[in-house]
């Protein structure tokens, strides 16, 4: 068992009390709820997490997951492209081009933003089609990206030199397995509400009344949980708002 996922476990057993299916161990199957569902409603509460958090403090997303934000530094281009699941990319947030200055120190880069296009306007800046974006030049330091097919596309096509790029992206943190190397690392403050918003989505797939019901308790407390979360940050605010320098 990988000891990577420790935080991952742990939250299993506790999220088998909070469903009333006790376990001994995160990874053993209860009477109702197996492990590995367990595990699907983590997941899934997980991502409603981050969704929900990044919305209320975008500005400090990255301490509450550490894991949030990834970076990829001189990631080689390849035929003018970068396969996503090569570099583990989820959603890219900013690029920058880069290629050796060619000059005797050997470490200097030249360094160049690339900018976003939409997929659907590819053959447009390519062919140099359109009067709205510029003309993409090497020379220039003016590059473009999108993505196509599972793949990061740079413009303009290179024909001159070796070029490398500097990835800044939120990561895909799917927890798929309790064996994997991804963990779930958050502050304990956080943990309850992962656990009633997992507790929430377990109650939601069993859909009878009952069941039902308790999702409506659950919704109830994740309110009152991110009432006090926004609370909390506000009063952050004002404390930030009144110091002096």
């Amino acid at each position: 068992m990988a000891t990577l996922t420790t935080n991952l476990i742990r939250y299993s057993k506790d999220l088998s009390y909070k469903l009333g299916d006790v376990t001994a161990l995160g990874t053993e199957d209860g009477e109702i709820y197996s492990a590995e569902l367990r595990l699907k409603y983590l997941s899934r509460a997980y991502g409603r997490m981050k969704r929900t958090l990044n919305a209320i403090f975008p500005q400090t997303i990255s301490k509450i997951f550490p894991d949030f934000y990834k970076v990829a530094e001189e990631t080689a281009i390849l035929n003018n492209a970068i396969a996503l699941d090569t570099a583990d990319i989820y959603n890219i947030h900013d690029i920058y081009v880069k290629r050796d200055s060619d000059s005797a120190v050997g470490d200097t880069w030249l360094s160049y933003q690339a900018n976003y296009i939409l997929p659907e306007n590819y053959f447009r800046v390519k062919y140099n089609d359109s009067t709205d974006y510029y003309i993409p030049s090497e020379t220039d330091g003016r590059f473009y990206y999108t993505v196509i097919d599972g793949n990061i596309k740079f413009l303009p096509e290179s024909t001159t030199y070796t070029w490398y790029a500097d990835l800044f992206y939120q990561n895909n943190m799917l927890h798929d397995s309790y064996e994997g190397t991804l963990d779930i690392r958050i502050p304990y403050e956080y943990a309850d509400l992962l656990l009633t918003l997992a507790a929430q989505e377990a109650m939601y797939d069993t859909g009878d009344t009952r069941a039902l019901n308790k999702a409506q308790v659950y919704g109830g407390d994740i309110q009152r949980q991110l009432s006090i979360l926004i609370n909390k940050a506000q009063m952050e605010d004002i404390k930030e708002d009144n110091r002096t320098v």
